[in-house]
């Protein structure tokens, strides 16, 4: 990845904010730090070094908005972009010059996007998955809905890396995939997820990151395209594993949430479901209670909730039964849940 740096004719200027944490290596950076006058051209040259050399112009050049975060998952990068009205264009001689072979995945979260690309036309919408290639020539816009700002959140992926036939990536290079459902609703909620808590992740955890990123990006593909078959056995293993997990985290609160409701909801045998839970260390059963628990010391720690009784924080998360969750959360937590609230709230809360 190389790390932004302002355009030549303001080196000696204020920079755009980089962030680096000893826990993950990410990079904030904003228009805001940049003179009025400077910032298009400042984001224009900028993006034209640090990502795949783009066209990009518009009407109004002055005081022009941006910022956005780069997490660095070497090869892969997440970004998530911010900026108003622009229009772009790459062509065949920009290619030649300099091609870094890269496939972009981008999430729309706020505005519209208009894309021309292999003789076709598309118009992507909040909330839809896109993809395209830095190897194509492409012409686009990008208009805000309201407040002339667009958003979204773009996977850079090596091409070599996305283990999915040419053919497959020609037909969905600028075709809009919904992401509100299936593998790419799951897609959505880890990008979105992992930009939020960029600080949180410590660098050993970028290879992780990355795979899990590769699989969902190439199984989100291959289901659109009904080519399943395409993706490798293990990337199918763990992009199951990683809906699963997403399904029980999601309901934890129902208390009829069982082993034969999950593997039910995933079309797989119980045998299976407790595999998969084995292959990782853990049982369902253990799982389940874990996430739980967790859910329920956070709450009790949470001095919005201190006048919610443990017995409905216990409830809220599935525990029907007050006495059992009282003996599960000392034997996890090594005190009884009401000592525990009293310890973890400020005083002046309790």
């Amino acid at each position: 990845m190389r790390h932004p740096t302002p355009c030549r004719d303001l080196r000696n200027k204020q920079t755009p904010t980089q962030n680096y944490t000893d826990l993950m290596v990410y990079v904030d950076l904003t228009s805001q730090d940049v003179p009025a006058t400077e910032r298009f051209d400042w984001w224009r040259e900028w993006t034209r070094q640090s990502m795949t050399p783009t066209t990009i112009d518009r009407d109004i050049r002055s005081d022009f908005h941006a910022r956005c975060r780069i997490i660095d998952l070497s090869p892969v990068e997440v970004v998530r972009h911010e900026f108003q009205s622009i229009r772009y264009h790459r062509n065949q001689r920009m290619i030649r010059q300099s091609d870094p072979e890269k496939l972009h995945l981008s999430l729309s979260l706020r505005g519209r996007l208009g894309l021309t690309a292999n003789g076709r036309q598309s118009l992507i919408k909040g909330h839809d998955f896109v993809l395209y290639d830095s190897s194509r020539p492409i012409v686009g816009w990008a208009a805000g809905d309201d407040g002339d700002v667009i958003g979204h959140i773009q996977i850079n992926i090596p091409r070599m890396r996305l283990p999915l036939p040419a053919r497959v990536i020609d037909r969905l290079v600028i075709t809009p995939m919904p992401a509100h459902h299936g593998v790419g609703a799951l897609l959505a909620t880890y990008l979105t997820t992992l930009i939020r808590h960029a600080d949180r992740y410590r660098p050993a955890d970028a290879l992780r990151l990355a795979t899990v990123t590769v699989d969902l990006a190439s199984t989100l593909c291959a289901q659109y395209t009904d080519t399943e078959s395409a993706v490798p056995v293990e990337t199918r293993h763990r992009v199951l594993q990683a809906r699963i997990q997403d399904f029980v985290r999601r309901r934890l609160g129902d208390p009829e949430l069982t082993p034969g409701l999950i593997a039910a909801a995933h079309h797989i045998s119980l045998r299976h479901l407790h595999k998969l839970f084995h292959d990782q260390g853990m049982t369902v059963a253990g799982r389940i209670r874990e996430l739980r628990l967790e859910r329920c010391r956070r709450d009790l720690a949470d001095p919005l909730l201190r006048d919610r009784p443990v017995h409905a924080v216990a409830h809220r998360w599935g525990f029907t039964n007050s006495a059992h969750f009282s003996r599960l959360f000392r034997a996890t937590y090594g005190m009884p849940p009401g000592e525990y609230r009293h310890t973890a709230l400020p005083p002046s809360t309790v």
